[in-house]
């Protein structure tokens, strides 16, 4: 079977390199590059073949547009045979449906499952769309927040707290068990302890809450 080939775009380094790291483990998927801007983006796409860009929408780094809705409408309009899937936060209907309008493949939290991003890569691998109602991820945006993220935060025991700040600092769970003098096993339970109370269910969106809402700025 073909390997998809994939760029990744993200303007967080930490969550670039744990998106890369996550997908890297699919031996469907070959990842040819991880960009933080548009302009790295495009001088790679002149000279390689992709068949998918998995992008964020708000790109402030940008040197084409920093708007999200321009520059995703310029990513169809120069490359209109890549696929374009958008890993946001961002929830808002019209915009959702923006994005669609434009032609990408997909829209995804960040905050979904793992499954939802890996099949919307699979459905824009052979030219097709991947939609979660609208409505689906609006409810499931509100129900992770019912509880106030100072809530959440509070149900965190400080050595959770320690291991989630190393960890969004791109640290392996390895070193994090050296440095605090712990076994990886016990590290391991407690990262996936603070992910469960924070309610996401995979490294890359962990990554994503934590810097999305500065928790340790």
């Amino acid at each position: 079977m073909k390997k998809l080939k994939l760029v990744l775009v993200d303007d967080h380094p930490i969550v670039l390199s744990g998106l890369k790291d996550t997908l890297s483990q699919s031996m469907n998927l070959d990842i040819l590059g991880a960009y933080t801007q548009d302009a790295e983006l495009f001088v790679f796409l002149k000279k390689n073949e992709v068949d998918v860009i998995v992008t964020d929408y708000m790109m402030p780094n940008n040197t084409q547009s920093s708007d999200g809705q321009n520059y995703i409408q310029f990513l169809r309009r120069q490359y209109p045979n890549i696929a374009v899937i958008v890993l946001t936060m961002v929830s808002n209907p019209m915009i959702v449906q923006m994005l669609y309008d434009s032609g990408v493949s997909a829209v995804v939290s960040k905050e979904a499952p793992l499954g939802d991003l890996m099949k919307a890569i699979t459905l824009a691998g052979q030219g097709r769309q991947y939609r979660v109602p609208v409505a689906d991820m609006t409810t499931t945006l509100k129900s992770r927040n019912a509880v106030t993220l100072n809530d959440r935060v509070k149900t965190l025991s400080p050595r959770e707290l320690e291991v989630l700040r190393l960890f969004v600092q791109g640290k392996p769970i390895v070193d994090i068990a050296k440095q605090l003098n712990r076994s990886d096993k016990t590290i391991s339970l407690q990262k996936n302890a603070a992910m469960r109370k924070l309610g996401v269910d995979n490294n890359q969106a962990l990554i994503s809450y934590c810097l999305t809402h500065h928790l340790f700025d």
